[in-house]
């Protein structure tokens, strides 16, 4: 096949986010086809002996499927939910030649751009669908989009810290003292409220860590100077952001004080964890400086541990159990 033939069969990504309605009528049958032999998703004998009709609902990644689909979560908050996970999808349009195989589409764009789509009735055979999302740095959902929720913090590894405080606790895992997962939190906070702060004043600028970790902290204290300018040196976009423009707005904002340092501190985060930093900090952020500071020669899934060793009764304590709750997805 020739170089253009070949190149041709590959979606430019934004202008597959803008022009999703058409792709999905292109695609829906073999698609929905692709879903429905999942029994991840379906269980047909059960879906047409239930007067209720199931709702679909759209999850980031594996993890989220892992945490949802739990027997004991399932239990616990009884649903009508069938949940499909956006890794299923984007690993089908990738296989169909959709995608260029070192694209990685965002899974949480693509589910909002999909559950705003007015195809949706036909799509879904008139089942009602939902998306549950992080929040990331953004806004709280539903904001303008109505049925994409999210929790209050950041991501689910943060929804899961700050409900369920004993996580942690006689989990037998070697050097995990209280000391250290408390350090790792504030390291990431840190590395949170610089990265927020970049987004909010950047179009350009990628937040991604660059190299090892004590790079850019000294002991538990993050070095915002280095750190930046790691940044601006590595990423490949052209951006005119200085660090001096950061440590302002975080002035500003009231998260440094006049000599740049950290209002919160490590002795007041031992007391007290405030809701707040649950908003800064990113649950794969945490997980890798904890392995940091275990120094554990394989390294630690605390993702998978976080989601495996959660106390379910705890998810009534968030906010995305509230906005289930009212609409009627437990």
């Amino acid at each position: 096949m020739a170089e253009n033939e070949n190149n041709s069969k590959f979606i430019n990504y934004s202008t597959y986010l803008n022009n999703i309605e058409e792709y999905l009528n292109k695609h829906a049958k073999i698609l929905l086809t692709q879903l429905s032999m999942s029994s991840d998703y379906y269980d047909n004998s059960n879906m047409h002996n239930k007067i209720k009709k199931p709702n679909f609902v759209l999850i980031e990644g594996q993890r989220d499927l892992e945490f949802f689909n739990n027997k004991k979560f399932k239990q616990k908050y009884k649903s009508n939910n069938y949940y499909i996970s956006l890794e299923k999808v984007t690993a089908f349009l990738k296989e169909k030649n959709d995608f260029n195989e070192n694209f990685k589409p965002n899974n949480k764009k693509l589910i909002i751009k999909i559950v705003q789509s007015s195809l949706l009735i036909k799509f879904f055979n008139n089942y009602k669908l939902f998306g549950i999302v992080d929040r990331d740095f953004e806004e709280e959902y539903p904001n303008n989009v109505r049925n994409v929720l999210s929790n209050n913090t950041h991501d689910l590894e943060t929804l899961i810290l700050s409900t369920d405080d004993k996580i942690f606790k006689n989990s037998q895992i070697n050097n995990l003292t209280n000391k250290i997962y408390v350090t790792a939190l504030y390291m990431a906070y840190q590395l949170g409220c610089v990265k927020f702060h970049i987004w909010n004043s950047s179009k350009f600028l990628s937040y991604n860590v660059f190299g090892k970790l004590e790079n850019y902290f000294e002991n538990e204290n993050l070095n915002i100077e280095e750190y930046i300018n790691s940044l601006i040196k590595n990423n490949k976009n052209i951006s005119s952001l200085k660090h001096t423009k950061i440590l302002h707005s975080m002035r500003i904002a009231g998260i440094l004080n006049q000599q740049n340092h950290f209002n919160i501190t490590l002795d007041s985060l031992k007391l007290n964890i405030p809701e707040k930093i649950w908003f800064m900090v990113n649950g794969h952020d945490f997980s890798n400086i904890l392995n940091f500071l275990l120094k554990t020669k394989n390294k630690f899934n605390v993702e998978k541990f976080l989601v495996e060793n959660y106390n379910v009764e705890k998810f009534s304590k968030s906010v995305l159990y509230e906005k289930m709750l009212r609409f009627n997805l437990i």
